[in-house]
């Protein structure tokens, strides 16, 4: 399984792993990224134009489903609970955010 210490696996179906990306950060990519790529290409594919809300956008799968959306040209939401001055810092620029919405719990 993705858990596992040891597996077999053909060359072609592996990637290098950049110098800057350690080996903890690249082992998890593919959990993260496979939910969100599922999410958003085989659940509920986002149409040109659409706006979606994403929970959890500063999180790993929120953050990777931002980008896919915003690659699918949808317009992105990220409702937020956080009480600081800029609640978004770089999510809006970097991951594709349209608007970031405040909520209270």
């Amino acid at each position: 399984g993705c858990h596992a210490t040891l597996c077999v696996a053909r060359a072609r179906e592996l990637a290098t792993v950049p110098d800057e990306v350690d080996d903890v950060t690249a082992g998890a990519l593919p959990l993260a990224g496979l939910t969100a790529w599922q999410a958003l290409s085989e659940i509920a594919p986002p149409a040109t134009s659409s706006t979606v809300a994403v929970l959890g956008a500063d999180g790993a799968v929120g953050r990777l489903s931002l980008q896919l959306a915003a690659a699918r040209e949808a317009h992105c939401v990220a409702p937020h609970e956080r009480r600081t001055a800029s609640p978004w810092y770089d999510l809006e620029e970097a991951e594709g955010s349209s608007r970031g919405v405040r909520v209270r719990s």
